[in-house]
């Protein structure tokens, strides 16, 4: 059965572990730019620009830089699609997704995406970030596969390895999930080497309860037999096009199969953002940043 509440600024819809998310102003002439002042609020920003940074009513000038800084890295002019190594179904996909006339380059709103959904895990679903993925990101190349969001539930020891697309339509973003999901496993054990080599973005929270485990563990597998965890949740975020009702949605999301890692259980958060045009989306939060990169601009450079 399909329930319905209410989260912020944005209407829930559920189904048992399936969420699909949908902004409440969606009327053809603000939801855009709304959406956009939401997602790139400076406190917002602020807030997921540092893993331990604490967050007060006003902004210093190391948070402004901080803040440009990030608006910087998901804005430029400079387009690189790197997919010849891909297979050619995922290449037949990505052709429909490429951005043509656009200030974003592809991994550039990947990038938003992976913003987008770490706010959802955080807010909504009250996990713990373990590590900001977007912080480490600095391929020049379109990002595909790979792990997105590394998240936990502290009190349940349960680790969260989340994977998101921003798409023309549901299908797509289905296919590439479908495809990364093959080698989960595989891009776990990788992910792995990042929370325990990583010090610069990891949680303190995280460290309190996992560090002693993490110096005496070489491998993912280790750990987990080490520290008893017994299930590992996959979140799954899609933010597409298109105009599809609820049910659709959800029907949908649940091809996505669920299947055990690691001989673990998995818990599934299938979670839908749908857009309507990813197009006016994406022009919105351009012409957002760019208001909010020269707000930091005339914060920073102003005299005292």
């Amino acid at each position: 059965m399909i329930t319905q509440d209410t989260f912020d600024k944005f209407t829930v819809f559920r189904d048992t572990e399936a969420y699909q998310f949908i902004f409440i102003t969606i009327d053809a002439d603000s939801f855009y730019e709304d959406f956009s002042k939401y997602i790139l609020d400076f406190q917002m920003i602020k807030k997921h620009a540092n893993i331990n940074l604490g967050i007060g009513e006003e902004l210093s000038l190391q948070d402004y830089n901080n803040i440009y800084e990030r608006l910087l890295s998901f804005i430029d002019f400079e387009r690189i699609y790197d997919i010849a190594s891909l297979d050619p179904a995922i290449i037949e996909i990505l052709d429909n997704e490429l951005i043509k006339d656009s200030d974003l380059r592809k991994d550039k709103w990947g990038r938003i995406g992976e913003y987008v959904f770490n706010i959802i895990l955080d807010s909504y679903f009250n996990l713990d970030c373990i590590i900001r993925k977007f912080t480490l990101n600095t391929s020049r190349n379109m990002s595909v596969y790979g792990i997105d969001t590394v998240h936990c539930s502290l009190k349940d020891k349960v680790l969260y390895f989340g994977e998101s697309k921003m798409v023309d339509t549901i299908d797509n973003g289905i296919s590439l999930i479908k495809k990364s999901l093959v080698s989960y496993e595989a891009q776990i054990s990788k992910e792995y080497y990042t929370i325990k080599n990583n010090s610069f973005s990891r949680s303190t929270a995280f460290l309190d309860v996992f560090g002693d485990d993490l110096n005496h563990c070489l491998n993912f597998t280790s750990l987990i037999e080490r520290t008893g965890i017994n299930r590992i949740g996959i979140p799954i975020f899609i933010s597409h096009g298109g105009k599809y009702n609820t049910e659709e949605v959800f029907a949908k999301m649940k091809t996505i199969e669920q299947v055990k890692l690691f001989g673990l259980d998995t818990i599934y958060y299938l979670i839908s953002v749908p857009v309507l045009s990813k197009d006016n989306l994406r022009n919105a939060f351009v012409a957002e940043i760019r208001e909010k990169i020269r707000e930091c601009e005339q914060c920073i450079t102003k005299k005292d």
